[in-house]
């Protein structure tokens, strides 16, 4: 709108002009009110400031008080689930038409001196400080974000959230709507100091695009950086197709948020996710349905440890899904479909989800990005079995631990395994796993068990003879030289000072063994110091096989005869530059595996003190991000903060459009500060021509240090377009047991 008009903006009623509410729970309009009538000139700045004592509210206008206050009792009712948000009420509603600029707000009542000394220097250079320094603003937002649509940043300037897992090249990006660096989970054995990330939920503008790489191989260019940490090379061990999985992170979600977001998405609705919904937690692997948490209370503003585990036989119809919440099993579902590969071209996106990315000018809600805080995110591509998970808890948190529980049966019970043993040469190595789950503390203890009838009564524990049986009082037991005889039952014991768990008989029956056909890693491989290592090779043959592995070039004639070789990075003989690879040997000859070359890569001097850290890493997780990066975000289309509050309360644009003959929020506007060259903020300039609803700047829940109390005071310059009813700031909401109860404070 362009030109001069006087007029009003109505509020209640009748009644025209600005107003300033807070409310204390009960009813509409409960609390204290402050009202000033009158008219004002459109394209024109004023400057507002809104004072609420704890008992009483008055409203400013131009350093003047002129209000009618009026209280109806009782103490302000704080609203703890709603963002504080500029421009417009949340979510994206009673939008305001014009320009802000200089939004500030305190933690006490502002007097009349300060708030007329603030409009007489409004044409001073020291502006800024007077409201920053001399009267220490909690919140202050210049309201001069870069022109981010117009000159987005390089990719290459985003900080890393690096991934210290096994998969090479896989590492995030931090885009501006997270703040790395916050207060992680407090646990001694987490490390300290611990560190997490914010996410702001809404996304920022979608003015930046990157490509996604498969395997090293792009696949698309039009990713929009909007927000999250997002991944952009999917790695093969990253893009699973009915094979087992295990994805957990600590996440701290904002109380009373209900929407449905996404912690960890892995390529969209075909893949796996972790996500909260109500305070419920939900595990899903992109088949099957949801599985979801009884306990609804996860939305507790506490950090909690959740895990979700996929195991499969590699078939498209087996698998059961496990969901573990701070060490507890809370569930656990069979799915009875494979997974679907069909989007497999998606991304991995941590605090959001790939596939339900921004879109629209700030009114489209179904993204699914996180509200809350997220650390310590791991992805393995095996089933991690409840031992290995409360042990992490544990470790983390401390805790008594339970009894043995065995989730995952020696394969491929029930049905019977066959082996080929061959008419002649030697037999070959199998083993069979019993997963078990405990606190850690004492160590567990297993016995195998052979029977030659199916059932537990009378049968032999099996004994280590070197030639034959192989860790038979540990969880994996390795059955060599296998003939004909060997046909049988097999089970396992576990115990502990708490009791004792049998597992499920698993038959055998042994037949001629095929040869081994691919190996892993296969190629080039990384480790850090103390992590461990498997490496494997898998046969094919008609007659048995014998392995042998070669270290530098060198037999293993004692650690290096079977399938697998264990490893540890940094002990002998697991050095940087080591090279690896195994013969298999048969009565017709012999076939090399490919040339693996080790490097052993520094661990970061700020996890190398982290229990938690080192056993997770001990456990080859394929992805694990700590996300202890402490590097700021990228300006983005972001406000920052210059009050003492400080990151936590950087603001975020709800203007997703990359249009910007549409965008609802222009920036780079004269501002209100006479003389000098800082900007303002248009709010909803062209709203006529795209028929959007507003934009509007928010301030996440990533601190319940942004949920206001008394005293507290509220300042802006506001430059109105028109005489539509709109909020300028609030923080504002109808309460969960009743919509006519309202809560927190409005600006309008």
């Amino acid at each position: 709108m362009t030109g001069v008009q006087t007029c009003a903006l109505p509020i209640y009623g009748n009644f025209l002009g600005w107003s300033f509410d807070v409310y204390n729970g009960v009813g509409t309009t409960g609390g204290a009110d402050a009202l000033v009538a009158s008219n004002y000139t459109v394209n024109a700045w004023y400057h507002l400031v809104g004072v609420y004592d704890g008992t009483n509210a008055y409203l400013y206008v131009n350093g003047a008080n002129n209000s009618v206050s009026t209280s109806t009792g009782g103490n302000y009712s704080r609203d703890t689930w709603d963002p504080l948000t500029l421009g417009a009420a949340w979510p994206n509603a009673k939008g305001y038409q014009g320009g802000l600029d200089e939004m500030a707000i305190y933690t006490n009542a502002l007097t009349a001196g300060q708030v007329q000394n603030h409009y007489n220097n409004v044409g001073s250079a020291s502006y800024s400080s007077i409201i920053s320094s001399t009267d220490k603003a909690y919140m202050y937002w210049r309201m001069d974000a870069p022109l981010a649509w117009m000159n987005p940043t390089a990719v290459s300037a985003y900080p890393v959230a690096a991934n210290y897992g096994s998969a090479a090249g896989v590492n995030g990006l931090y885009l501006s709507g997270t703040t790395p660096g916050i207060a992680g989970p407090a646990y001694a054995g987490l490390g300290s100091p611990a560190y997490g990330c914010a996410f702001n939920r809404i996304g920022t503008d979608a003015t930046n695009i990157v490509t996604i790489y498969k395997n090293g191989n792009a696949i698309a260019a039009t990713n929009v950086l909007n927000s999250g940490v997002m991944l952009t090379n999917i790695a093969a061990t990253l893009n699973l197709t009915n094979q087992p999985e295990t994805l957990m992170c600590w996440f701290k979600a904002n109380p009373a948020d209900n929407t449905f977001q996404n912690l960890v998405g892995m390529h969209g609705d075909a893949g796996a996710r972790l996500a909260i919904s109500a305070g419920q937690l939900q595990w899903y692997v992109g088949t099957g349905g949801n599985l979801v948490s009884v306990t609804t209370a996860y939305n507790d503003g506490n950090w909690h440890f959740v895990v979700g585990v996929y195991t499969n036989a590699g078939t498209f119809a087996t698998g059961t899904n496990f969901l573990y919440v701070d060490g507890t099993l809370v569930g656990s579902a069979a799915i009875a479909t494979g997974q679907n590969p069909t989007l497999t071209n998606a991304t991995v996106m941590l605090g959001g989800d790939p596939t339900r990315t921004a879109s629209g000018n700030g009114n489209t809600y179904n993204e699914r990005f996180f509200d809350g805080s997220l650390a310590h995110v791991a992805f393995f591509t095996n089933a991690l079995n409840m031992n290995q998970i409360i042990n992490l808890y544990t470790n983390a948190t401390g805790g008594t631990p339970p009894p043995p529980f065995i989730t995952s049966q020696p394969f491929p019970y029930p049905a019977v395994r066959t082996i080929n043993a061959g008419p002649t040469g030697p037999g070959t190595n199998y083993i069979f796993e019993a997963v078990v789950a405990s606190g850690g503390t004492p160590n567990l203890g297993y016995q195998w068990y052979y029977n030659s009838s199916s059932n537990y009564t009378s049968p032999t524990a099996l004994v280590d003879n070197v030639t034959h049986y192989q860790n038979s009082a540990t969880s994996q037991v390795t059955i060599t030289n296998m003939m004909g005889s060997d046909s049988g039952y097999y089970f396992c014991i576990v115990s502990n000072n708490y009791g004792a768990t049998t597992s499920a008989i698993v038959g055998v029956l042994v037949y001629t063994n095929p040869i081994i056909t691919a190996q892993s890693p296969a190629g080039p491989f990384n480790l850090f110091p103390n992590q461990k290592s498997t490496l494997s090779v898998t046969a094919a043959s008609g007659v048995p096989v014998s392995y042998q592995w070669l270290t530098n070039g060198v037999a293993d004639a004692s650690a290096g005869t079977g399938a697998t070789y264990s490893l540890t990075a940094g002990t002998a003989p697991a050095f940087s530059g080591s090279t690896y690879q195994c013969v298999v040997t048969n009565v017709y000859g012999s076939a090399t595996s490919v040339l693996a070359t080790l490097t052993v890569t520094p661990f970061p001097a700020k996890l190398a003190n982290s229990l938690y850290s080192s056993n997770i890493l001990a456990m080859l997780p394929t992805g694990y991000w700590p996300m202890h990066e402490t590097t700021p975000p990228v300006a983005g289309a972001m406000e920052t903060n210059y009050g003492s509050l400080g990151k936590l309360a950087n603001g975020y644009y709800a203007d997703w459009t990359t249009n910007l003959a549409l965008t609802p929020v222009i920036r780079g506007v004269q501002g209100a500060l006479a003389g000098s060259s800082d900007t303002a903020v248009d709010f909803n300039a062209n709203v006529a021509a795209n028929g959007a609803t507003p934009g509007y700047l928010v301030v996440p829940h990533s601190s319940s240090g942004t949920t206001l109390q008394p005293p507290f005071s509220v300042e802006l310059w506001f430059n109105p377009q028109n005489s539509v009813f709109g909020d300028l700031a609030s923080q504002f909401g109808e309460g969960q047991n009743s919509v006519a109860n309202r809560f927190g404070f409005r600006l309008i």
